[in-house]
This record gives C-alpha cells, sequence and structure tokens, in this order.
C-alpha cells in the first residue's frame, strides 16, 4: 500500500474526527492573527527603530504635522527660460507666498527661507 492511499484510507475511516482536527489546527495557527497589525510605513518596516532616520522622521512630522500638504510644481516648456515662461513661475510663486492656512500661518512661517 502506498502512503497516500493509507492517508486516504484514515480520512475515510475518521471524516469527523479528521475535520475536527482540520478546524482546530486551522484556528490554532490563526491565534496569530490576534495580534496582527497592518502598516504602510516603510519606515517603520524596514528602518531600526532607534536609527537618526527615525529621529529625523519624527522630527519633521512633529514640525509639519499631516495637516501641511507639500507640492511641487514642474514646468514643461520648449524653452523653460524664456521671459514669458520665468514671468509665469515668479507669478505662481508670488500667489502661493501669500496664501494662508486656516490656522493663519503662511510659507514663511512654516519654511527657513
Amino acid at each position: 500500500m502506498s502512503a497516500l492511499f493509507r492517508v486516504g484510507r484514515v480520512i475515510g475511516l475518521h471524516p469527523v474526527k479528521t475535520l475536527v482536527i482540520c478546524v482546530l489546527l486551522t484556528g490554532l495557527c490563526g491565534i496569530g492573527m490576534l495580534k496582527f497589525a497592518e502598516t504602510n510605513d516603510n519606515q517603520t518596516i524596514w528602518v531600526p527603530a532607534d536609527s537618526d532616520v527615525i529621529r529625523n522622521k519624527n522630527w519633521v512630522e512633529d514640525k509639519f504635522p499631516p495637516s501641511t500638504r507639500f507640492v511641487n510644481i514642474i514646468f514643461e516648456a520648449e524653452n523653460i527660460l524664456t521671459p514669458t515662461s520665468l514671468k509665469a513661475m515668479f507669478d505662481i510663486y508670488k500667489n502661493t507666498t501669500t496664501l494662508q492656512t486656516a490656522n493663519g500661518k503662511n510659507i514663511t512661517s512654516l519654511c527657513q527661507v
């Protein structure tokens, strides 16, 4: 008799015991899910907790809370150094430096200019 035949015979002769054992083993393996906590923060997953990177990240999060939104603007033109392009970029810069948040902060209070 082959090993698979013997396994099938035991399962066939004791189907209820087999089901109970399977459910119990699955439940025991699933106990670890009680402490499962998902995270999508790459630094928490890959960087040691006592590293300079984490300390710096915590400082940035303290000084710039999640309510602060960072934006990058990429200007594109055939020749970006024309007076028209430079004036358009400067106008956007001027307009953004006069913006204020709901709690009265502006770019000079958020950035070291």
